[in-house]
């Protein structure tokens, strides 16, 4: 997951099983050139969607439940209905 501030971006990930935080200097839209295969969920975030473990609320109001992550991370109605249906589509 990768939460944007500006011209910060914290980056969490998971190493030796233990989660970690980083934050660098950049922008959102460069992370997400540079990891392929995180999707955008908000303006702000961006997540590994194969550790999304669920999806709460509706399009008005929604957020993502990610393995290993405390805190629900908000959703936005423009992502909410693609993320609903990769996580229907999963086995």
């Amino acid at each position: 997951m990768a939460n944007a501030q500006s011209n910060y971006v914290d980056i969490y990930y998971l190493k030796d099983d233990v989660l970690r935080k980083e934050m660098i200097r950049s922008t959102l839209s460069n992370i997400i050139k540079e990891i392929p295969t995180a999707e955008q969920v908000h303006r702000s975030y961006i997540v590994n969607p194969s550790q999304i473990e669920k999806i709460s609320g509706n399009t008005r109001k929604g957020s993502i439940a990610i393995r290993h992550i405390k805190e629900e991370v908000p959703i936005s109605p423009k992502y909410f209905l693609g993320v609903k249906e990769y996580l229907q589509s999963r086995p």
